[in-house]
């Protein structure tokens, strides 16, 4: 019974049409939640100051990466969030692509140094990137190094 289980459990993991039916379903959600939300905007003339010198790096904890292309303008241009090939960082992209703003695949394949050029060829093109600072893997609300590496190599405001 065990086998059985796990492999309808891989079948649904890799089904793009329930993977996207979950991002939608997630994006939905988020927009209502947004919609009838009251919300105290704080700093947006910051970022649209700092938006017009060039991209930036929006770093958001990791439970609250989702709102992250919520609330960012469009008039700020493109934003870029990055996401693994897991169930949940397949549905995560669909969400973030139905919120506004271009997934971007990380490898697990790739060596940090190949996926830092990626970051940076993103940012030297104009498109900010909305990034977990504490990582999917933790340790929580604790900030990692390549955020803070990846703005002082492109020279872009966090």
């Amino acid at each position: 019974m065990p086998r059985a289980f796990d492999s309808l459990r891989r079948r649904v993991e890799q089904s793009d049409l329930l993977v996207g039916a979950l991002g939608g379903a997630v994006a939905g959600w988020i927009r209502l939640c947004d919609r009838t939300t009251r919300w105290d905007r704080h700093g947006e003339a910051e970022v649209a100051a700092a938006v017009a010198q060039g991209p930036v790096i929006m770093v958001l904890w990791h439970e609250m990466l989702m709102m992250g292309s919520v609330h960012w303008r469009r008039d700020w241009g493109r934003l870029a969030t990055l996401h693994d090939a897991s169930p949940g960082g397949r549905a995560g992209a669909v969400t973030q692509e139905r919120l506004g703003a271009t997934p971007f695949l990380v490898s697990a394949k790739r060596s940090n140094l190949g996926l830092t050029r990626d970051v940076l060829n993103m940012l030297k093109d104009g498109t900010s990137l909305a990034i977990a600072g504490d990582g999917p893997r933790g340790p929580r609300r604790v900030l990692r190094d390549p955020t803070l590496d990846w703005a002082r190599a492109a020279g872009a405001p966090v």
